[in-house]
Parts: C-alpha cells; structure tokens; sequence
C-alpha cells in the first residue's frame, strides 16, 4: 500500500536527520578505536537491510516477485501497528543520541574526557539504540509486506547485534572498571529490569 511506504519513507528521513544533528555534536578526539573486519562487513550489511534494499523496494519494481499477497484489511491493520513502532523507534532513538550527547558514536570507540552516561534512558537501558533498531526492524517487517525488503532490517542487524554487543561491553568494562558492573547490575541490555533504576550509590 503506497500510504505506508510513504510512511517509512518518512521515517527513513527523520531518522537520517535525527542521526546528522547528532553527529555534528560529535567532534572530541578519539583515544581509543577497535574495529574489526567481520564488525565491519556486518554493520554495512545492517546498512543495506535499513536503507538500501527498502528504498530499492519502494521506488522500483525489482522486488515485486517478493511480494506478500495479503488482504487490504490485513495490510492496513499490519501497517497501522507498523506505524506505530516506527514512531516508538523514532522516540527511543531521539532520546539515546540526546541523553548520550558528545559520547556517541558509530563504530566501537573511546573519545577524549568520555564519560559514562547513567541518566535519562540510560537511567534504565544501556544499549537503547540497539533497541530502537530492532524496533524498526519490526516496523520495517510489518510496512512493507515483501519477503526481501520486509524482514531485511531484521535479518541483517540481529546478527551485527550478536557479534558487538560483548565486544562493546567488554570495551566499556575496560574503560570505566567497576563502574560499568555496577551500573550494568542495574539496568537492562535492551529491556529494562522490573521497578529497578541505576543508583551511583
């Protein structure tokens, strides 16, 4: 239904301007960078599956022999849920790159006088961003009915996900010590624990 291609359409936008606002407050020094090849080829491919073979969806007719035939009740009901955690996506993301200021960035590293950010979302999640990806992942499943462009979100950040997530905790354990395992007794990967917030007490 061409309402909620717009619609992602629309999302895809706010969420790139969103992210540019953000990364032009992002400008410290680097101290510390660890990349790896496979981090690398995985989140391109996170990438793709977000942007490149949606849009290829959208506005050609390339994938059209991937089309999921469904009723038009079904496509409004999926595409209205849709619609409505692609905006619970928009918010969680906005909220992280504006509780996490200069501290963030795109590819695992450390920056000068970086600090170890416990307050707003954070408060409760400590990977919100990650969170706000597979909420769109979801979003992007259920807007697009299409085998290759619906689940390709999902498909190709989970295993990005997988392979960084220990990595990034590992990082951020060296960095700020106990700090880090306290706060991480406290708060939730990507859901947060039941009526517990993060104390620095």
């Amino acid at each position: 239904m061409v309402t909620f291609k717009i619609i992602y359409l629309i999302g895809l936008a706010s969420l790139t301007l969103i992210r540019l606002h953000y990364t032009g407050k992002n400008r410290r020094p680097v101290i510390m960078h660890f990349r790896s090849g496979c981090d690398q080829t995985l989140q391109f491919l996170s990438g793709l599956g977000l942007t490149v073979i949606p849009l290829v969806y959208i506005f050609t007719r390339w994938l059209a022999w991937a089309d999921i035939p469904v009723t038009e009740m079904f496509q409004n009901l999926s595409g209205s849920v849709g619609t409505l955690v692609l905006g619970a996506a928009l918010w969680l993301a906005r909220r992280a790159y504006s509780d996490l200021g200069g501290n963030w960035s795109a590819t695992m590293q450390i920056k000068d006088s970086q600090v170890l950010v416990t307050t707003g979302i954070y408060r409760r999640l400590r990977h919100p961003l990650y969170a706000a990806n597979l909420l769109w992942g979801l979003a992007q499943l259920l807007l697009l009915p299409n085998w290759i462009a619906g689940p390709a979100m999902l498909v190709t950040f989970i295993p990005f996900y997988l392979v960084r997530i220990g990595r990034e905790e590992r990082m951020l354990r060296d960095h700020f010590g106990d700090s880090y395992n306290r706060y991480c007794k406290q708060t939730g990967r990507l859901w947060p624990h039941p009526r517990v917030k993060y104390s620095d007490e």
